[in-house]
């Protein structure tokens, strides 16, 4: 490996005289980049491996910061316009490629490798070497990219990210020039990663208490059936427990659960954030594969009109956030720009923030975590008519965003509420059917069917139901309320 944007970090494992390397390579740093105003990058090949961009910007970054795209043609004035909104001072909308070189170490060899691009507006698609590899659609998660093995030495890498508007999602802050601007670009952490064939692929905590534990996926690229070991190690303020548990899998994978209720497990709260961390090792005759992740334990629950956290009751004391940004245009991606906000509202007593039709990325939830601070996320949306006739397209899309959402954030406990976005008109049966989904699939949190919808003069037909919000909604997120 070499040159000053290239690093690779490794976590060492011994066992049984097995040496195994858990690697993640970053690919900040400078990349190729052409834009395609006319759309044209496709039917021209520019993903021909021999292709080369003149211009370079630097990467995770945005369009606007590198300078490039339509120069801002007004000057500032005080006026409506002016005022409105912000004005990006280059501003470009269409397909952006990103092109560079990757060089795939040794110790990789017959590994399986995935590439994470942690925030994106809105679809990103992958090439190795003229090979295609996918597409990623997301708003609020990261797009990964599975490459499967590829051979030591040299790749040449082409994403092309498409910043136009590929779903009616209304005004939504995930996706408007208001505040966040609709940028291109990559933010956040772009970076390879190296697992053996058979991996853990993803792990759900249990955040109830009396529930606790973790169900780990693990994912197989063998093609074959087997059998391995589970270690999970637990600690945090007063504990420190290991369980190891056999796990099998087939074809496809498989899954094991690893329960930690009964442990004496410290409770998270704004006023004692106790968090913990899960170390997983899984040990299979492929190679060791390990994941990290941080958690609290604690438990959100409604008693009539009160909130409660495991039994206690709690009052939520915050405020709104947009994507309010104007520096960059997108929220900050790293822990300490999320904890000097956390920190301002607790210097003006305030233990809560709500993120206005878009979900902040996984540096807003791991500052949350430490600073003892309830988050309320929501899907990117912020129109009417959903669940309209031929609306099947959009309808998938959302509930996918649900999913990627909660595999991505839900091991959080700051996060504790999540609305389906703001002011949402619609099919009302579609909305309440899909809220009842979220509720069932996920429990961690408390669920409503939007924020601000002003269901006293507003609601639909309800035949049997209460006058007012949905009795499927475990809260309300409201600017006015109906006395008697």
């Amino acid at each position: 490996m070499s040159g000053p944007s290239r690093a690779l970090l490794a976590t060492v494992f011994f066992n049984s005289g097995l040496l195994m390397a858990q690697e993640t390579q970053s690919l900040a740093g400078e990349w190729q980049v052409r834009l395609d105003p006319k759309v044209v990058g496709l039917s021209q090949n520019w993903i021909a491996p021999e292709v080369q961009f003149e211009q370079t910007m630097r990467l995770p970054g945005t369009t606007d910061e590198a300078g490039l795209g339509v120069a801002l043609a007004m000057e500032p004035v005080v006026s409506k316009e002016g005022l409105a909104r912000l004005h990006r001072k280059n501003a470009f909308v269409g397909p952006a490629w990103y092109r560079r070189t990757i060089e795939i170490p040794q110790n990789w060899k017959g590994r399986r490798i995935s590439l994470s691009l942690e925030r994106v507006i809105w679809e990103s698609q992958l090439w190795i070497d003229g090979r295609a590899i996918g597409k990623q659609n997301s708003l609020s998660a990261p797009h990964v990219f599975d490459l499967g093995s590829l051979a030591p030495g040299r790749h040449e890498l082409v994403i092309r990210v498409d910043n136009r508007q590929q779903f009616d999602v209304g005004r939504s802050h995930a996706y408007i020039e208001d505040t966040q601007s609709i940028w291109n670009g990559i933010v956040g952490k772009i970076e390879l990663r190296a697992t053996p064939p058979v991996w853990i692929d993803a792990v759900r905590i249990e955040l109830d208490p009396a529930k606790a534990g973790a169900e780990v996926r693990i994912s197989n690229a063998t093609g074959t059936q087997g059998e391995g070991t589970l270690v999970g190690k637990l600690t945090g303020p007063g504990i420190d427990e290991a369980i190891s548990a056999p796990v099998q899998w087939d074809a496809a994978g498989g899954s094991v659960f690893l329960d930690f209720k009964n442990k004496n497990l410290p409770l998270w709260s704004e006023f004692a954030p106790n968090l913990c961390k899960l170390v997983l090792t899984l040990q299979t005759p492929s190679g060791i594969d390990s994941k990290e992740v941080s958690c609290g334990f604690r438990k959100i629950a409604t008693r009539g009109p009160e909130l409660l956290l495991d039994g206690h009751r709690i009052f939520l004391r915050g405020t709104h956030e947009g994507v309010t940004f104007p520096l960059t245009g997108y929220a900050p991606m790293d822990v300490e720009g999320w904890r000097r906000i956390f920190k301002i509202l607790k210097e003006w007593g305030l233990n809560h923030l709500r993120f206005h039709s878009y979900c902040p990325p996984e540096a807003c939830f791991t500052a949350a975590d430490e600073e003892g601070i309830y988050l309320q996320a929501e899907l990117p949306l912020w129109t009417g008519d959903l669940g309209k006739l031929g609306d099947a397209s959009r309808v998938a899309w959302i509930r996918d965003e649900g999913k990627r959402i909660f595999e991505a954030y839900g091991n959080h406990p700051s996060l504790v509420l999540f609305s389906l976005g703001n002011e949402l008109h619609g099919k009302y049966e579609f909305m309440k059917t899909l809220l009842a989904e979220l509720q069932q699939a996920d429990s961690r949190r408390l669920y409503t069917s939007t924020s601000n919808r002003l269901w006293i003069v507003d609601a639909p037909e309800k035949t049997g139901e209460r006058d007012g919000p949905p009795e499927t909604d475990d809260f309300l997120v409201e600017r006015a309320i109906r006395i008697d």
